[in-house]
């Protein structure tokens, strides 16, 4: 998978602007195991990858409210940004530039929940740019649903089709949150270490 690099079949939307064919790479997996009396269990499994293409968006709001939400999405995707602002005569602020590569990360991350005996499943990126997070019973992460969920990233099936019970205020602002599901460092290139090509114009919106 990481050498064909494959398109993913979802459509994205950042705001009124359509994304797709995006290229996915730079894939990412991590777990760990931790102590438990005399046992060793799971904490947690995760799994990553980035969505790119060659496109260069150069955005611009003119009011202050737009610029904080598309800020505020941009900060929730991950996808990492430039910001111009401009300011009249009595500093306030009249427009804002985002100008920002289309290339993010999506991944899912399962991690126990011992408090409650469950498993958490965060989901970034995957059907939408936001992420949610899933409840299940232990008992409930069968073959059957990890074929689903492979099928879910791939954009196969919906969300719908995973079960479980959604938790969107677990997502931000725990302990939980703090396990990355992308790698230590960003992957600046291509596989076989040739840099990545230069992208194409901005396109302004």
């Amino acid at each position: 998978m990481a050498t064909l690099q494959p398109i993913s079949p979802r459509s994205y939307h950042l705001e009124n602007i359509p994304v797709d064919q995006l290229r996915m790479g730079e894939f990412y997996f991590n777990s760990r195991l931790r102590q438990v009396l005399d046992k060793e269990v799971f904490d947690y499994h995760v799994f990553s990858f980035a969505y790119r293409t060659d496109r260069e968006l150069d955005i611009i709001r003119n009011s202050r409210y737009e610029i904080d939400r598309l800020e505020k999405l941009l900060h929730t995707a991950h996808i990492p940004f430039d910001l111009a602002i401009s300011r009249d005569s009595d500093h306030r602020i009249v427009a804002g530039r985002f100008r920002f590569k289309l290339k993010f990360r999506g991944g899912v991350r399962f991690q126990a929940d011992p408090e409650v005996g469950k498993v958490a499943v965060l989901f970034r990126n995957i059907d939408r740019l936001d992420a949610f997070e899933l409840e299940f019973e232990p008992e409930e992460l069968t073959e059957p649903l990890l074929d689903r969920l492979v099928g879910f990233i791939l954009g196969e099936n919906e969300s719908h089709a995973l079960g479980g019970r959604v938790r969107f205020r677990k997502v931000s602002g725990t302990p939980r949150a703090e396990v990355p599901i992308a790698p230590p460092q960003d992957v600046h290139q291509e596989p076989g270490g040739v840099p990545a090509p230069d992208s194409a114009p901005a396109d302004e919106v």
